[in-house]
């Protein structure tokens, strides 16, 4: 009887701290994490984690064993595995974690090598208003090889009863076939002067795309948000 008793006690001692466990793990502060149109290819990887903690995230491509990968500005000791991809793990910051991946670049007009970020769908991203802010197009040289889609997202919901609502645009991409080619965003306002920003752009051959800006001329528009890797 006494054993039965005994047991019981250490059942609930065990039940309880398995429950504290799990609260504390959902009502713990957390996070978010930004990985930057390559959520898809880390396994199970999630939109925020508690502070402090541990995270482990796998790369799924494994097609080229020269990738690197970025959290915030600190690199990360990404292990490689053929078949597997790469496993990394870090720390989850208090001001979020933003995941860019990341290969080396040759430029077409210096011929500088530099690390680039890669995604499978990059975007790139404005910010105008209505009644004399930028207009955006986009023009791709080559279509077969890539391909855009396009979303004008309001700051407010009432955007229709205000004057000069602010808005962004945004051009997510998209690998076709591998190969090479120019993307040229052209801003037009007749507040400003008509403005080109020119980017080139490289399809890998798993169709991961790394883009970069090789010609900046003067220009009164936001930058975009996705950047070379320093």
């Amino acid at each position: 009887m006494k054993t039965t008793k005994t047991s019981k006690i250490l059942l609930i001692l065990l039940a309880g701290g398995i429950l504290m466990s799990f609260l504390s793990g959902c009502f713990a502060e957390k996070a978010s994490v930004a990985y930057n149109g390559n959520k898809d290819l880390f396994k199970s990887a999630k939109d925020s984690y508690p502070i402090g903690y541990e995270v482990i995230l796998t790369f799924t491509d494994d097609s080229r064993p020269d990738y690197e990968f970025f959290m915030n500005i600190e690199k990360l000791d990404a292990k490689y595995e053929e078949g597997k991809g790469y496993t990394m793990s870090f720390e989850m910051p208090k001001e979020g974690a933003s995941i860019k991946v990341a290969a080396p670049y040759k430029d077409p007009t210096t011929g500088e090598e530099k690390l680039v970020s890669v995604s499978k769908n990059p975007s790139l991203s404005f910010h105008s208003f209505d009644g004399g802010g930028a207009e955006y197009s986009a023009k791709i040289d080559d279509t077969d090889i890539l391909k855009y889609t396009y979303e004008k997202v309001y700051s407010k919901a009432n955007h229709e009863e205000l004057e000069g609502a602010g808005y962004d645009v945004y051009y997510t991409l998209e690998g076709l076939k591998p190969g090479r080619t120019q993307l040229t965003i052209s801003a037009e306002s007749p507040l400003y002067e008509e403005a080109d920003a020119v980017y080139d752009v490289i399809v890998h051959d798993n169709l991961m795309i790394s883009i970069t800006k090789i010609d900046i001329p003067d220009a009164n528009y936001d930058e975009p948000v996705d950047e070379p890797v320093e």
